[in-house]
């Protein structure tokens, strides 16, 4: 079946239409070309009358003006005057005179002052080798007619190209009609009633089937609606499918409901039971801080007392040996005491600490120092004890390891180091390295010890201890003579878990 549209639309009106637009179009563009045509050839023919004009001027000149001269020489004015009428009256001039500086002397015809041309020409004659002066010639030429046959031009000329032009766009109008804005007019109207209930007719122009555009523009509608009809047709199949799948979907949801109803169901259940089991491991958790509160009250407790015990122990040994007058039995009970109160005050420490499983090392070295200083009697006149250590927090295994390394190192100093002649140094650093090592180092500006001296087969008991000391705690020791002594040693603070007994 073939769709057929004949008529023009009413849709579009004519002068709205391409073809009324383009004959508009060739009348403006025509107008134009016409006028820039006519003037310029107006312009060519205006110049053309000018130079005859002109001419006429170089004529009389050449012609006429010798034989006025003559006329005047001889006197003979009646003569001159019939020359001057005689060249009046050839085209275009209108006014011939002869004068001189004073008057004009003859005449002839109407003088103008628009319109007009003028020449002057010089009447001079020569006698016997002279020359004399007669006056000058005064030619007037109008352009009347030039400018009349100028107007006729241009009538004609408009006439016959608006006539021409007129015809032209006419014959234009309807052939452009014909061959394009009517069938352009089918398309539309075609296209305006497509839908998808008659994309099955194709669209035909009422014309001889010819290889140009519009034959292009027809086979690409019939694609395009070809192209339509299969969507169409595919469309039509998806919502099919899409309609079975949303009742699937309806039908699943009522299932999904019900599985939701018994998974809610279970998932309450479910939620009783945690909640009986949270209020039991809450109970417990509580339990459990109750005694990890006991714990650490009966810790503090422990080492309360160890300090108390070590104080106690302290007091009967001094107690014991008081009345004993050997010098190296007091000072080995005097070292042992010292000992006995740098593990109490670690132990006061971890008791009035927060933490009970550390304590705060640089406090500890301030204290430790402090009572050292008090205990061997030395005032910062005699001997300047200066510290440089981090906030390092340490545990007891190895708190009380460190503690005695520094206490023995500081007395030996405080004890040999120093004659009465030398103003006494002694420094402590400790730091963490990045690598999470703890670096210690004692320094004191002595009389140093011996070079040949070994620690751990020393005679000294306080340098076996730190020997056997720094062992423990899997650490690493230096010792430089240079300048007094340095005593450097190196640590890794393990987790309890990995540390040897330490205890001492």
């Amino acid at each position: 079946m073939t769709a057929r549209f004949d008529r023009f639309p009413n849709s579009v009106s004519l002068k709205k239409g391409i073809a009324y637009r383009l004959i508009v179009y060739i009348l403006i563009c025509s107008s134009m070309i016409t006028l820039v045509g006519t003037g310029y050839q107006l312009f060519l023919e205006y110049w053309r009358d000018i130079n005859l004009i002109e001419d006429q001027m170089e004529q009389i000149q050449k012609s006429h003006l010798m034989g006025l001269i003559n006329s005047l020489w001889m006197t003979d004015t009646q003569q001159a005057k019939v020359l001057l009428e005689g060249v009046v009256r050839l085209p275009d001039i209108q006014y011939l005179e002869i004068q001189s500086t004073e008057r004009v002397w003859i005449s002839a015809g109407t003088l103008k002052e628009h319109n007009i041309i003028e020449k002057r020409f010089p009447m001079n004659f020569s006698h016997q080798g002279e020359d004399f002066n007669l006056g000058s010639l005064y030619a007037v030429a109008t352009l009347e007619r030039v400018h009349q046959q100028l107007i006729d031009r241009v009538l004609v000329i408009l006439m016959t190209q608006g006539i021409k032009t007129f015809l032209v766009s006419t014959f234009i109008f309807f052939i452009v009609q014909f061959i394009l804005t009517r069938h352009l007019s089918t398309m539309a109207k075609y296209a305006n009633q497509l839908n998808a209930k008659n994309l099955h007719s194709p669209i035909q122009l009422s014309r001889k089937s010819k290889d140009d555009e519009l034959e292009e523009v027809i086979i690409a509608m019939n694609r395009m609606r070809e192209n339509l009809k299969t969507s169409y047709t595919d469309l039509q199949v998806e919502l099919h499918h899409r309609l079975n799948a949303e009742k699937a979907l309806i039908e699943h949801k009522e299932h999904l409901e019900e599985e939701v109803e018994a998974r809610t169901a279970a998932l309450q259940k479910t939620n009783e039971q945690l909640q009986d089991e949270i209020h039991v491991r809450r109970q417990a958790e509580e339990q459990l801080k109750v005694s990890l509160q006991e714990k650490e009250i009966l810790l503090q407790e422990i080492h309360h007392r160890v300090k108390n015990n070590m104080q106690v122990i302290s007091s009967l040994s001094r107690l014991q040996f008081r009345h004993i007058k050997d010098e190296r039995v007091e000072q080995s009970v005097h070292n042992l005491q010292q000992r006995i109160q740098t593990m109490s005050i670690i132990h006061e420490k971890l008791y009035r600490s927060d933490d009970i499983g550390s304590i705060d090392f640089s406090e500890f070295v301030e204290e430790l120092v402090h009572e050292l200083l008090i205990s061997y009697c030395v005032t910062p006149e005699q001997i300047s004890l200066s510290t440089e250590i981090e906030k390092i927090h340490l545990g007891v295994h190895y708190a009380i390891p460190c503690g005695l390394i520094i206490n023995e190192l500081v007395t030996n100093s405080l004890k040999y180091a120093f004659s009465d002649t030398i103003l006494g140094k002694i420094s402590i650093q400790m730091h963490q390295k990045p690598n999470h090592r703890i670096y210690l180092e004692v320094k004191d500006n002595g009389i140093g010890i011996p070079d040949d001296l070994d620690i751990k087969n020393s005679k000294s008991m306080g340098l076996r201890i730190v020997s056997i000391l720094i062992q423990q705690i899997d650490g690493e020791y230096q010792i430089e003579r240079t300048g007094g002594t340095i005593f450097k040693f190196q640590f890794e603070e393990k987790k309890h878990g990995q540390t040897q007994n330490i205890s001492g």
